[in-house]
């Protein structure tokens, strides 16, 4: 097996390439480290900004999440029939790495659970907001969100809508969302790896207290 995810044993910024890559139905090894293996692997000169996941793909390898998400999904044509259902992937990622990039500093290193609280009532409502009338835009939220085919722009979306569980977001506001995410649940290589043990545990619900009146 040539194709290896070089990472920790969670899903956090790997999960993305491994939802392509069991999609597309190719193989692949989680390579699991710690900090001690991390450390003997910087060592090597292997990760250009000393950071996992690493992407080992025959003698090719590459690091930074998206780009081997973006990567694998090219390979694997996931990434639209044309050049501008491409740049409209492109868009939706970025704009789910827009939202990610909010939520982290509250996670990591150690959980803000105010500042959780105050993006739940405000940011994570207006950017759900966006993505819930992107997919409505095309064939009426009734499929995918680029064109008639799965890619990695509902990767992204799922694995967003995945991190809402982590505190508690509601999505009866948003019916094509919700109806999206069990449409993606439901594809036949996506169902058989959530079920399966070789999906990493969930992160645990926050418990969250009110928002406070700040805006964020």
């Amino acid at each position: 097996m040539s194709v290896q995810i070089v990472y920790f044993p969670a899903r956090g910024r790997a999960e993305i390439s491994r939802l392509v890559l069991e999609i597309a139905g190719a193989e692949y090894e989680n390579v699991n480290l710690d900090y001690e293996k991390l450390g003997a692997l910087k060592q090597t000169g292997e990760l250009a900004y000393g950071q996992v996941p690493l992407l080992r793909d025959g003698d090719f390898s590459l690091v930074q999440s998206i780009a081997i998400a973006r990567y694998l999904a090219r390979k694997h044509d996931l990434y639209g029939a044309d050049i501008k259902e491409g740049a409209q992937i492109d868009s939706i990622v970025d704009g789910y790495i827009d939202t990610i990039s909010k939520l982290g500093p509250k996670i990591y290193p150690k959980p803000d659970l105010q500042g959780l609280a105050d993006l739940k009532a405000t940011v994570v409502p207006k950017f759900i907001g966006f993505f819930e009338n992107i997919l409505s835009k095309n064939n009426n939220g009734d499929g995918w969100f680029v064109g008639n085919a799965i890619s990695l722009a509902d990767v992204a979306i799922f694995l967003l809508l995945e991190e809402g569980d982590a505190l508690s977001f509601d999505l009866q506001p948003y019916p094509k969302l919700a109806a999206f995410r069990s449409r993606f649940e439901s594809h036949e290589k996506v169902a058989a790896y959530i079920s399966s043990d070789r999906r990493y545990p969930a992160r645990q619900a926050f418990e969250l207290p009110e928002p406070s009146n700040n805006d964020n």
